[in-house]
């Protein structure tokens, strides 16, 4: 559960604030969860069920567009007006993401050196594409010609999250005050550079990708909540279904989001947390609701084994279950088997190991003292080698 107090300013202020409990944004959590799992289970019946029901569950894709818009939120939100070190941001950051999806991807590979070519077809067990892919380096993947996905393939949007990361805490050794017009500007003026030179490789094409816009749009919703700025009642509700509108038309037209995938999905999610937000409905809680929020990252990493799993065996059932109605039997027991493995994951691995490795790095970092001086540098580095042209290698949570 996410707990962000909207008053600052003063230190009395963080002292003696209300710490808010943001069911809304745990709904929101496992509402994209929903939609993405629902989305590539659809993908696994699309050789059987009419193509434009697999067309309209694309939308299913947006999910990620919401990710990234609660991940620019929470960042700015649990750091705005409050003393902030950049080394601890990255480092909170880095064990949030990484022992899960380090976890999810070994096991990937060796299920896939077991189970190759029936059950894991498309991936390649290529050592290089293996760290490149623990790094968060950007890379072509061999078995999907021009699309840089890791080997976890949900691996991409953790590709994106971390650039993310590096470019707000770098933000963070700035007064407050320039927080804000720092992040949006260096963001903004990244992306302004990929509509421009319009690159190549995987690297540039990441870190000045149109999808940055959905970290600000998050940054935006959340400069304007921490101010009370946001709609509330009524006009709450009406961007909820304005955002939800939108997307239903770009399924309802099969809208190819691609380079407008910001505006298409991006856009009407950012209005779906800003209503979430000031939604009196939202903020009651509900404990099936919370419980997959708060399992959306394992839910999310470890629901393509299942689907997997599920879709090899599919296709040795009889004939019915290769038609429309055994392909919603399938995404029915997909999206269900995905669930239950994701909160399973969620206790049994993700909050031992996040647990742990948080423990013994915070030994470490008081014995080392690493200094904010080290992390600038680092900083310095990393941002010197995404202007230029060479390489700089969700959920989001607290």
């Amino acid at each position: 559960m996410i707990y962000i107090s909207p008053v600052k300013k003063s230190q009395s202020d963080l002292q003696t604030a209300t710490m808010s409990k943001l069911y809304s944004i745990q709904y929101l959590r496992a509402f994209a969860v929903l939609l993405v799992v629902i989305f590539h289970a659809s993908q696994r019946t699309q050789d059987f069920v009419p193509s434009q029901l697999t067309a309209y569950l694309k939308i299913g894709g947006s999910g990620v567009d919401l990710f990234f818009i609660i991940s620019g939120f929470i960042m700015w939100a649990i750091t705005d007006g409050r003393p902030t070190s950049p080394g601890r941001f990255i480092v909170r950051r880095i064990t949030r993401i990484v022992p899960l999806y380090w976890i999810m991807t070994l096991l990937l590979v060796g299920a896939a050196f077991v189970g190759q070519p029936h059950i894991f077809p498309n991936v390649s067990l290529d050592f290089g594409r293996v760290i490149k892919s623990l790094l968060f380096i950007p890379h072509f993947n061999p078995d999907h010609p021009r699309q840089w996905f890791p080997v976890l393939i949900p691996g991409w949007t953790l590709n994106y999250e971390m650039f993310f990361y590096v470019i707000f805490a770098g933000c963070l050794f700035l007064k407050n005050q320039y927080r804000l017009v720092a992040s949006l500007s260096v963001l903004g003026t990244l992306v302004l550079i990929g509509f421009i030179l319009k690159p190549q490789t995987p690297t540039l094409i990441l870190t000045t990708n149109p999808l940055l816009l959905e970290f600000m749009m998050g940054i935006i919703i959340a400069h304007f909540w921490t101010q009370k700025k946001l709609s509330q009642g009524r006009y709450a509700s009406l961007m909820i279904v304005l955002g939800l509108a939108a997307l239903a038309i770009t399924g309802l037209f099969a809208v190819e989001a691609k380079e407008y995938r910001a505006l298409c999905w991006g856009l009407p999610s950012a209005f779906i947390l800003a209503g979430s937000l000031g939604s009196a409905f939202l903020k009651s809680e509900n404990k099936l609701g919370a419980l997959i929020g708060d399992a959306s990252y394992s839910i999310y990493l470890t629901h393509s084994f299942g689907l997997s799993i599920l879709y090899g065996a599919w296709k040795f059932l009889p004939p019915f279950f290769l038609s429309t109605g055994g392909a919603i039997i399938f995404i029915i027991i997909g999206v269900t088997g995905s669930l239950i493995g994701g909160v399973l994951s969620y206790y049994i691995i993700e909050k031992p190991a996040e647990k742990f490795i948080r423990t013994t790095l915070g030994l470490q970092i008081r014995k080392t003292k690493i200094t904010q001086s080290v992390i600038m540098a680092a900083f310095a580095m990393a941002t010197e080698s995404n202007c230029c042209p060479k390489r700089l290698g969700w959920t989001p949570s607290t």
